[in-house]
């Protein structure tokens, strides 16, 4: 019986998009579905889905395109299994993701997410490095705060599977923070309880010209990334929202950091 659906949400993108189908019908563990979502692709993508014969194969279209962030947080409610992962539609899984993700919460069910290590690879599938983070496999709220304020962005984003059971129905990626929505979930989501690690390269994540990694994510973005996303949760704190517990330390900790990044 399946445990988790993988939602590819895509648009425009059918070069890449049967590599990313064929990544996951190659699984050597089963227990998925999975469902391409079409965000009004005006492409051959219905075709590339569609010469897929496995019964696995979803393919669901939106009457009208919701954007990148729309389109997410549909993926949010797509499916009935409790594990979710949104996998982009030009990167890859290897062939154990889905068997050492599910391993791994049979082992560790509190977690509230997990993520994995990944393979950088090129437009070619040519792997540039690997991505991996030294963290616990377990690690909680406040360590997970401190680790991003220590070492910035460390999930690669598709690498990620939600136990839904465990975060709330209404907690969406946010469409006012279009750079960064995905690190701003995460730390929602962490606010729930620990976050799992898996220290090996179990995704490959592409870069290219055309990604929305090297397209949007100037130098300059970068540097403001975190100077954002500090003053979002600082103001949370104040309007005393549940959405992360910062101590006095975190704020002191925050305030150094949005100075030093924005250079005020």
């Amino acid at each position: 019986m399946p445990k988790l659906d993988i939602v590819i949400p895509t648009y425009n993108r059918s070069n890449y998009l049967k590599s990313a189908i064929d990544s996951v019908l190659k699984q050597t563990c089963q227990e998925f579905d999975l469902y391409i979502l079409d965000n009004c692709s005006n492409d051959n993508t219905r075709e590339v889905v569609e010469s897929f014969s496995s019964t696995k194969v979803k393919y669901i279209m939106n009457e009208v395109n919701l954007g990148m962030i729309g389109n997410w947080n549909r993926a949010l409610e797509i499916g009935g299994n409790n594990f979710l992962n949104i996998l982009h539609d030009d990167d890859m899984l290897e062939p154990d993701f889905v068997r050492k993700v599910l391993d791994f919460y049979d082992k560790n069910s509190e977690v509230i997410f997990l993520h994995t290590a990944a393979y950088i690879v090129d437009g070619s599938n040519i792997i540039l490095k690997k991505h991996i983070k030294n963290y616990t496999p377990i690690t909680n709220s406040d360590q997970f705060f401190s680790n991003y304020i220590k070492f910035g962005v460390s999930i690669i984003c598709p690498s990620a599977v939600f136990q839904r059971s465990k975060i709330p129905e209404n907690l969406k990626f946010e469409e006012k923070y279009p750079f960064t929505a995905d690190v701003v979930h995460f730390l929602k989501c962490s606010s729930y309880g620990s976050v799992g690690n898996i220290n090996e390269p179990l995704i490959k994540y592409r870069t290219h010209d055309n990604s929305i990694t090297k397209s949007v994510f100037s130098n300059f973005i970068q540097r403001f990334k975190i100077g954002l996303i500090t003053n979002y949760f600082l103001r949370m704190k104040y309007e005393k929202d549940r959405c992360i517990s910062i101590k006095n330390w975190q704020i002191n900790i925050l305030t150094g950091h949005f100075v030093q990044i924005c250079g005020f």
